[in-house]
């Protein structure tokens, strides 16, 4: 089974799964917050339902994407500054061992 996420509306983590007994055997969950608009639907949610969140999985994959853009050009922007640098001062920023 996959993991619950929270509650769309109130962050809070559902009540369940919870099964029922005759077919299809499916799971539901509820919002456990009696605060929350979805705490009141009778019935609860299918799970597949409740974790199916097409726009937060849409987002989170962006934002996967230009997290990693943003790492690589720090790498770059990183290089070039010492690359630079070094060239420009002739500073050595490599370790070099003692050759004998």
């Amino acid at each position: 089974m996959s993991k619950i996420k929270p509650c769309p509306f109130c962050k809070e983590i559902p009540c369940g799964p919870f099964t029922i007994e005759w077919p299809p055997h499916n799971s539901y969950v509820k919002c456990s917050s009696n605060h929350c608009e979805l705490y009141h639907k009778d019935g609860g949610f299918l799970l597949s339902e409740w974790n199916t969140r097409p726009i937060e999985d849409a987002l989170q994959s962006q934002i996967d994407r230009l997290t990693n853009e943003r790492d690589e050009a720090r790498e770059l922007a990183k290089t070039f500054a010492i690359n630079f640098i070094s060239k420009k001062h002739k500073l050595p920023w490599e370790n070099k061992t003692d050759e004998k």
